[in-house]
């Protein structure tokens, strides 16, 4: 796709606008644990693109590419370009272009020689910020027919997570799993190109919904609430399940982790409190705020 056949990238589909608005609702506010805000659209979506940076092999020189929104202006970014840095000279490279039915585009490169420096860049427009995301060619690898394997670690807590009902997000006590990926040996080299999705009872899920379920590394977190809850999106059931992981380069190829069982269960402990996480998602202990609260007011001469 040439320049001049895409010029028209300032008007896109309602369908397109509305999914990056979403979208920079759910990823560009912040909100502080316990406080409920109202979360309106962001104005400006910064672009992004999978891979987000890295080393790629040469055999896998594919970008999937979002544009970033400058809503107020009704305008996208630039369209990106992909240049091959060596040194003082930069190079750009030709690339095919194309777009999905989402609105993303795929862009492909030539095989390059290993060792090769790219970056892929386009500039501002309006209050979008300019994007830029760097890579190293590696050599060539056969595409994975395995992902590896999959572990998880259980926990009940409490977890900020998105809602439906007019805030962003909002605690809930929640039964949830850790999530985490070995890739395979054939998996490895294309590590920084992989998207994924967790796969629960045969239902994709491409993002993890709590609020401080981002990636990290490999692991990832699914839960279930433990009172029931129409806000929460999305919601897993308590109970049993089967779950895997599946992960998909820009070019298409996908592949899994073998099915695992987990049970997802908010049972309170023998003596009828219930099993809290020690980690830090969730508030202090109420016994432990309570002697720290008092603390406090002694020292300033008051007594609870």
């Amino acid at each position: 796709m040439s320049v001049s056949r895409v010029a028209g990238w300032d008007v896109l589909p309602g369908a397109l606008l509305r999914v990056l608005l979403v979208g920079g609702c759910l990823l560009g506010v912040h909100v502080m644990p316990g406080l409920a805000r109202a979360c309106s659209p962001n104005s400006c979506v910064s672009a992004r693109v999978s891979p987000a940076g890295g080393a790629l092999p040469a055999n896998q020189l594919t970008f999937d590419f979002w544009l970033g929104r400058d809503s107020r202006a009704g305008a996208f970014s630039s369209l990106p370009r992909l240049v091959r840095v060596d040194g003082e000279r930069r190079t750009e490279l030709a690339v095919e272009m194309s777009q999905r039915p989402g609105g993303n585009l795929i862009l492909r490169a030539g095989e390059l020689l290993p060792g090769t420096k790219l970056v892929l860049e386009s500039d501002a427009t309006g209050c979008v910020p300019a994007f830029r995301s760097e890579y190293t060619v590696t050599e060539v690898h056969p595409l994975p027919t395995a992902l590896g394997t999959l572990a998880a670690v259980t926990s009940v807590d409490e977890l900020e997570v998105f809602t439906t009902a007019g805030t962003c997000t909002e605690q809930v006590e929640a039964a949830y799993a850790d999530l985490t990926v070995v890739l395979s040996k054939e998996a490895q080299p294309f590590a920084d190109g992989l998207s994924f999705a967790v796969v629960i009872d045969g239902q994709a899920r491409p993002h993890p919904s709590t609020k401080l379920a981002d990636r990290a590394g490999l692991t990832f977190r699914v839960f279930a609430v433990c009172e029931p809850n129409i806000h929460v999106f999305p919601d897993l059931s308590l109970g049993k399940h089967q779950v895997r992981m599946r992960a998909s380069l820009p070019d298409g190829t996908a592949v899994e982790t073998p099915d695992m069982a987990l049970t997802l269960d908010c049972a309170p402990a023998a003596d009828g409190c219930s099993l809290r996480s020690a980690g830090t998602q969730g508030a202090l202990p109420w016994s432990a705020a309570a002697l720290l609260w008092g603390a406090l007011r002694r020292r300033r001469g008051r007594v609870l």
